[in-house]
């Protein structure tokens, strides 16, 4: 067993060890920032018209009406507070209940995340493909039309906002040319009729053989993966061109070439492994921008995942909703981080974990 074998699971633990103040950090402020947004949810609940009894009353069920974080108006309730009881619930795996349904939100959360992570997938495998094949061709032939028309396409595709994107890919592929369904996951039909297994509907088509339901599922799929992929596709593009010139410049790429090594050899084997750290770096990052970005694109293709469920939470400001929602998104996010920093090993033997 190597020494880089003993040392990783020492350098996972210390890792996720690191996590806890971060997301503890990002507890308070989602918690935080959540109360800041204008309006009263029992007045939504209730309606402008309610009487202030009523009003009160709800705020009293839902435990409004404690101090935000410490009670220090009663010290031996000092710990009776919104934010101590949010954190002791959610430790204990409770996320609480939607105030407006009552639908627990761990339900909620099961039911839409394989719609998230599908879309998301789908996004990152288009932004890794595609850009990375634009950016490898514009390093290649440095200079040329291919170079400047591959970095002109990742200029306009990092500019243009993803909610705008996604309005004008329904309006052309949707209403003027009828080639891809506007919104939503399945076709009202299929719907009504279709059992995911994993929630993932491309997949499970296939899992259940109803290749047809696959084939609808991915119809659906494209234009939000579209939108969603467009930004960490310019980006990846970017990236990895800007590392591959760098790589193809140094002495062991051009001794390869003198060797009189294939192209394809020597770029996959020799350079493009070489690029590939920093923009393994950008993929994990974009990764976390694509959980943010789905919020506009889950809204606009009426996509029902965490995106659209945070922001229906917002505009009913349900706390318990926007609270776990974005917690969840920020989880998902660190630990996705640190699998990028643990693949690093797979691209660079010379890195070493202590």
């Amino acid at each position: 067993m190597t020494t880089k074998e003993f040392i990783l699971p020492a350098y996972i633990l210390r890792r996720l060890i690191g996590l806890i103040p971060v997301l503890f950090g990002i507890s308070l402020m989602v918690f935080s920032f959540v109360r800041l947004i204008p309006g009263d949810p029992a007045i939504v609940m209730l309606g402008e018209r309610a009487t202030p009894d009523a009003v009160k009353l709800i705020r009293e069920q839902l435990g409004l009406t404690k101090p935000l974080f410490f009670n220090f108006a009663e010290p031996n309730k000092f710990f009776d507070s919104q934010y101590v009881n949010f954190m002791t619930s959610t430790l204990r795996g409770d996320l609480g209940s939607s105030i407006f349904s009552q639908i627990p939100v761990s339900d909620e959360l099961k039911r839409r995340w394989p719609a998230t992570l599908e879309l998301t997938i789908a996004s990152m495998l288009l932004a890794v493909v595609v850009g990375g094949l634009l950016g490898v061709l514009a390093a290649l032939r440095r200079n040329s039309l291919m170079d400047n028309l591959s970095m002109v396409v990742a200029l306009v595709g990092v500019s243009m906002p993803i909610f705008w994107l996604g309005m004008i890919l329904k309006y052309a592929f949707s209403v003027q040319l009828h080639w891809l369904p506007p919104s939503a996951r399945l076709s009202d039909v299929l719907s009504l009729s279709f059992t995911p297994l994993t929630g993932l509907y491309v997949l499970d088509g296939f899992l259940r053989g109803q290749l047809y339901a696959s084939w609808d599922a991915f119809l659906h799929l494209i234009m939000p993966s579209i939108a969603l992929g467009t930004i960490p596709m310019a980006i990846i593009a970017r990236m990895t061109r800007s590392a591959m010139v760098e790589v193809l410049s140094q002495d062991y790429v051009r001794t390869a070439k003198a060797k009189g090594l294939p192209l394809r050899q020597t770029v996959m084997k020799h350079a493009l492994r070489n690029a590939m750290l920093p923009v393994i770096t950008v993929v994990g990052l974009s990764f976390g921008g694509l959980l943010s970005g789905a919020v506009l694109t889950e809204t606009i293709f009426a996509w029902s995942g965490i995106g659209s469920w945070i922001y229906e939470g917002i505009l009913q400001r349900d706390y318990p909703i926007v609270q776990s929602g974005v917690l969840i998104v920020a989880t998902a996010f660190v630990l996705v981080n640190l699998l990028v920093d643990l693949s690093y090993a797979l691209f660079d033997p010379r890195i070493q974990y202590r």
